[in-house]
């Protein structure tokens, strides 16, 4: 809740201080033509602006709610940026060479498939491997993630040669980039699709860790490893399952990008590993692992880009973007920590005679 009324605050803080800007705007004359007229508006507080936000959102948040899973059963993943580039130049390569380069036709559903299926499976294959060197080797998963986001990253380099992976196939961008505004009357383009896949995987996620046996397995493997082994929790399998996961999450993202800006490079993501484990940790996701919430990685995931979007708007140095990120992170983290103490000093009962 306490998230909430930050979003609220900053939101009204955009508003107060970002100003006006003012655009043209296609209108309907009574005789069916149509005129372009100068419209005031507020710079932050517009349907365009808060729709943009919220795709720009979608991207963090989807690939946030996959590290969050990472985190709460006590892990972390800092190859994030990677698997998403390499998950980019993959499918967008594939792609290429199968509906573009050559002379095989097929149908546009055939084609969305196809692009759905490398991406994610180039993702899942990497969490995977996250997941199988960690308890293979024995290694903690900041060492390893470290270790493979430089292997992901170099692999997607060899693969395109530091060139971008351009264009896609016409059917994949007619499917991300579908445009609403037609449907509500609007003259302006709206594209949904990255929104509603990002509230559906939310669904779906929130069930998995609320209704199901290894959704709560996860709680118990971050909570306390030791005592979950001791209860018959299969640690392992549920550590695999979390890293495979978040891959899988981090193709669905690249997916989505590779259809949405139509190409990918060996340098897409760079620095990711950022926002995503920020707005997990900004949502209420401890690094201790056995806490967080899908909601909370969501709204945190909105607070990063909108700082990002408050940047912009109110005509800040877009080289201290990073610095307040990072400062977001060390701040949430320690109010976390001072809010979970207080929780138990308050709770402790207290000594006789005191």
């Amino acid at each position: 809740m306490g998230l909430v009324w930050v979003l609220l605050l900053l939101g009204a803080v955009l508003t107060l201080l970002g100003g006006d800007v003012t655009v043209r705007q296609a209108v309907s004359t009574p005789d069916g033509h149509t005129a372009w007229v100068q419209v005031t508006r507020n710079t932050f507080l517009n349907p365009e602006t808060l729709l943009t936000l919220l795709k720009e959102t979608s991207f963090i948040g989807i690939m946030a709610m996959g590290v969050s899973l990472v985190i709460m059963a006590g892990g972390i993943d800092l190859s994030v940026g990677a698997i998403y580039a390499l998950s980019a130049v993959g499918a967008g390569m594939l792609l290429r060479a199968w509906f573009l380069q050559s002379d095989i036709s097929a149908p546009s559903i055939v084609v969305v498939a196809t692009a759905v299926l490398i991406s994610v499976g180039i993702g899942t294959a990497c969490g995977a491997v996250n997941g199988l060197l960690t308890l293979g080797l024995r290694i903690h998963p900041f060492v390893v993630t470290l270790g493979t986001m430089a292997i992901f990253r170099g692999l997607a380099f060899v693969l395109t040669q530091g060139q971008a992976v351009t264009p896609v196939p016409e059917a994949l961008r007619a499917l991300v980039r579908w445009d609403a505004g037609s449907l509500l009357g609007r003259n302006t383009a709206l594209y949904p699709v990255p929104t509603l896949i990002m509230l559906s995987t939310a669904c779906v996620l929130a069930v998995f860790l609320w209704q199901t046996r290894y959704g709560r397995y996860v709680f118990a493997l971050g909570g306390n490893y030791e005592g979950a082994r001791l209860a018959g929790v299969p640690t392992g399998r549920v550590v695999l399952l979390t890293f495979t996961a978040c891959g899988a999450l981090i193709g669905l993202t690249a997916f989505l990008m590779l259809g949405y800006y139509g190409s990918a490079s060996s340098d897409t993501g760079m620095g990711y590993e950022l926002e995503v484990i920020a707005a997990a940790v900004v949502g209420g996701t401890v690094l201790t692992g056995g806490k967080g919430s899908v909601l909370g990685t969501l709204l945190g995931a909105l607070l990063i880009k909108t700082i990002d979007q408050g940047i912009v708007i109110l005509k800040i140095d877009q080289s201290y973007s990073r610095i307040i990120v990072g400062s977001v992170i060390i701040l949430s983290v320690a109010l976390d920590q001072y809010s979970t103490q207080w929780r138990r000093t308050t709770a402790a009962p207290k000594g006789v005679g005191a």
